[in-house]
């Protein structure tokens, strides 16, 4: 649980560094949207020569949903730790849980460090109104709360209660880097070999299986590649991803009898160059999501998208233009992919603009600024709760 520096606070005042220690509830590394979202702000913040960067997150996941007496145990030993290293700033991601351990230790220190709670997630799932009620209180006693879409700002009043204050919520999307390489590249040549592809085209998904509305677009996925086959056989589907409800999706796979034409691990593959170089079309097909880490990737490796219209999707593709949203039905999402399939140059004309985007809005530099600007106090006063006017953009 130790913080990624061994400098004592003094030393970082006489240096005249701001401070900020990072919470989480698992370790920052790839294989998560999370993850991937601390490393890459990370990798930016850290060339800063007035910023010292502490990580407090435990070596592996800690205080999972449910878990009461895990997740009171993460929270005070991270107040101890915060308590220790007497930061400038705290950053607390997702987790409400470590929200509370953040908000004592600033009560403690009478308000004088600056509070962040960063929410990656889609905030679709219903609580219980006690719980409306702690995480509307810890909230407001936040100094900025950011999110990751507009879509996500507006569904927070729904969340919390009371809704926090209207001055104090940030949008700021995710971003992402991805090394493009040609499907000829003999390390993409050997994944393909390990995966059993042949010469077909490709499809690639990218998502977790830990809530059961993504699991449920997975498997919408799935039915949509039954008859994808019946115009392309020779097609592939390639879903990468973990969490407890694989299962039921490899099960679906098998009941489809698509068991030589979906390869689904059950992991994240550390590496997704690789996968994303390989595919003809990335799909995003879910039941909920904010700002996907994967679609942002898609974008950047220039890869045409079909995804879902749901969360803060719409906002990231504009349809027809840099991808083709799609509802849930697998008719029309294996419409969307056929049409990409068969014409190949519109394909990658999409992908090109999707890719231009991407590498103009969705990058770390642009994250890096915004949150440096919330931690310094410099943020723009105009991104306010119900505009949600991004920063950066």
């Amino acid at each position: 649980m130790a913080p990624s520096s061994g400098r004592s606070a003094e030393a970082a005042q006489d240096a005249g560094r701001i401070r900020v220690a990072t919470l989480l509830s698992c370790p920052a590394k790839p294989g998560s949207g999370l993850g991937t979202f601390v490393l890459g702000l990370f990798e930016r913040l850290k060339r800063r020569p007035d910023l010292e960067l502490l990580l407090i997150a435990p070596e592996r996941e800690r205080g999972a949903a449910g878990q009461r007496g895990s997740q009171l145990a993460l929270a005070w030993r991270q107040f101890c730790e915060l308590r220790r290293v007497r930061p400038d700033v705290v950053h607390v991601h997702d987790h409400p849980v470590l929200l509370g351990a953040a908000v004592a230790y600033r009560m403690l220190e009478a308000g004088l460090p600056r509070l962040i709670f960063s929410s990656h997630l889609d905030l679709a799932t219903p609580r219980a109104r006690w719980k409306r009620l702690m995480l509307g209180w810890l909230m407001a006693r936040c100094t900025v709360i950011t999110v990751v879409s507009h879509n996500s700002a507006e569904k927070l009043s729904m969340m919390a209660e009371p809704t926090p204050r209207p001055d104090v919520v940030r949008v700021v999307p995710g971003a992402a880097s991805v090394v493009v390489r040609e499907k000829t590249d003999p390390a993409v040549r050997a994944y393909a070999a390990s995966i059993g592809h042949g010469d077909g085209p490709v499809i690639l998904q990218v998502s977790n299986f830990v809530y059961p509305a993504k699991v449920a677009g997975t498997v919408r996925l799935l039915e949509a590649l039954v008859q994808i086959r019946r115009r392309i056989p020779s097609v592939r589907l390639v879903v990468l991803g973990s969490g407890p409800l694989v299962e039921q999706v490899q099960a679906e796979r098998d009941r489809l009898n698509l068991g030589d034409a979906a390869t689904i691990p059950g992991a994240f593959l550390e590496d997704l160059s690789l996968p994303a170089s390989l595919c003809d079309v990335h799909c995003h097909i879910t039941g909920q999501d904010a700002c996907p880490i994967s679609i942002l990737e898609a974008m950047h490796a220039g890869k045409p998208i079909v995804a879902s219209r749901v969360g803060g999707i719409p906002e990231i593709l504009d349809t027809g233009v840099s991808g083709i949203l799609v509802d849930d039905d697998a008719d029309r999402i294996a419409r969307a992919v056929v049409e990409l399939l068969e014409n190949p140059g519109a394909a990658r004309e999409m992908g090109m603009r999707a890719q231009a985007v991407a590498r103009s809005r969705y990058t770390w530099d642009r994250v890096a600024a915004d949150i440096e600007a919330i931690y310094r106090g410099t943020e723009s006063a105009a991104a306010q709760f119900g505009q949600a006017v991004p920063l950066g953009l």
